[in-house]
């Protein structure tokens, strides 16, 4: 159960999780960055019960539409909590 949001001109430019048993309900999935018809940019987000990773694609094209350079980081947010590893 997902819903699809549209920018302006159509695109989907985010996705919200719709399913009430998830920890994600109602929040962002994937937000999308467009050039033209390409994404250069993805944000994902996966909820779980004490933290929410966040990844972070980034995408650059060569003149003729292949890939020329990809990125990718992947974060994690704890809100005012603490990782259990963390120092």
């Amino acid at each position: 159960m997902i819903e699809f949001v549209p920018g302006p001109d159509g695109k989907i430019i985010k996705e919200i999780d719709n399913d009430p048993n998830s920890p994600g309900y109602r929040k962002s999935l994937r937000e999308y960055l467009y050039a033209g018809n390409n994404v250069i940019g993805l944000v994902a987000y996966r909820y779980f019960s004490d933290h929410v990773e966040i990844t972070r694609t980034q995408v650059m094209y060569k003149p003729d539409g292949s890939v020329d350079q990809y990125s990718e980081t992947t974060d994690y947010d704890y809100g005012n909590k603490r990782p259990v590893n963390s120092r």
